[in-house]
């Protein structure tokens, strides 16, 4: 999984939401986490326990968060709790562009690209002049997931000219024009991403004859 600013962005001094997050965040125990999604829900539930400072939008933001944690760990992952997590904070301004690209991703391991497109693409005119690649690459993996290869290409390609060394971004390339019928182009795209240490890339790169097709690309 993508180190993703957007969800690391946190809010200024410790509170509770963030606090339980980082405890859970390398967690391998589904039991240990929906512990401690308990604490931030009994928090919310009593207005009273809540640190001074810290708003109700922003311990739903981190209990999302931990929900989707929850999801990444369990075989038949449900993120819509987190969804309606991520949906009920971003009503607040400040919470807002981390709320919904944590909702895009959220959706988009749900399997609903068309959500998660239109997550990214709300992010992608938030952002300004600022862009982040981590958001055209999830834009471009739910386009793909969406069978819009063509958009998904354009939108890998804008994530590469942010940052040119992503492993990850080279191998979804490659996904995306292997299904655009580019093989070659494909291939080259997987040879940059096992390059950079991607080793998945490798073994579609050898499992698919990519050396055969670099060769004949050549000699045409």
């Amino acid at each position: 999984m993508k180190n993703d600013d957007q969800c690391a962005d946190k809010p200024s001094g410790e509170h509770l939401g963030f606090s339980v997050f980082k405890r859970i965040q390398n967690e391998t125990s589904t039991e240990r986490v929906t512990s401690a999604i308990e604490v931030l829900h009994d928090a919310v539930k009593e207005v009273e326990a809540i640190p001074e400072g810290t708003d109700v939008f922003d311990l739903v933001y981190w209990i999302g968060m931990c929900l989707s944690a929850r999801s990444d760990l369990e075989e038949d992952a449900n993120y819509a709790g987190a969804i309606d997590a991520f949906t009920f904070a971003a009503q607040e301004e400040s919470n807002k562009l981390r709320s919904i690209y944590a909702r895009g991703k959220a959706r988009l391991f749900e399997d609903d690209f068309h959500g998660a497109i239109e997550d990214f693409s709300e992010i992608e005119q938030m952002d300004g002049e600022a862009k982040d690649p981590n958001t055209y690459y999830y834009k471009a993996k739910a386009e793909a997931g969406a069978k819009q290869f063509t958009k998904g290409l354009i939108d890998i390609d804008r994530c590469l000219e942010l940052d040119e060394e992503d492993a990850e971004a080279h191998f979804l390339r490659g996904c995306i024009l292997y299904k655009l019928d580019r093989k070659e182009d494909a291939c080259q795209s997987w040879q940059l991403a096992s390059d950079l240490g991607h080793e998945l890339a490798l073994q579609t790169f050898e499992e698919l004859g990519c050396i055969r097709t670099l060769i004949t690309g050549r000699r045409n």
